[in-house]
């Protein structure tokens, strides 16, 4: 997550826009936030402003970008 942390552009993965590395992590980043709370009672992966400002804040711009977004996170979130 280090690596991910410090690579990260701003606003987005590779910079001002959505690109394709937004549309693949944003899944997963779904299924690790999910995995590491329940699993590993872990605090909230994306929710983390002390040790991951900047994936903290890709994932909430990402999750306020649109609707699309928001509907995959619910429908990822709310299958297991």
């Amino acid at each position: 997550m280090n690596l991910l942390e410090n690579k990260i552009l701003k606003p987005y993965m590779n910079g001002n826009s959505i690109s394709l590395a937004d549309l693949t992590w944003y899944p997963t980043a779904i299924i690790l936030k999910f995995i590491m709370k329940r699993v590993f009672q872990w605090p909230l992966l994306f929710g983390e402003y002390d040790y991951f400002p900047n994936l903290t804040n890709w994932f909430d711009t990402i999750l306020n970008n649109s609707k699309i977004f928001e509907e995959v996170h619910d429908q990822l979130w709310f299958y297991w």
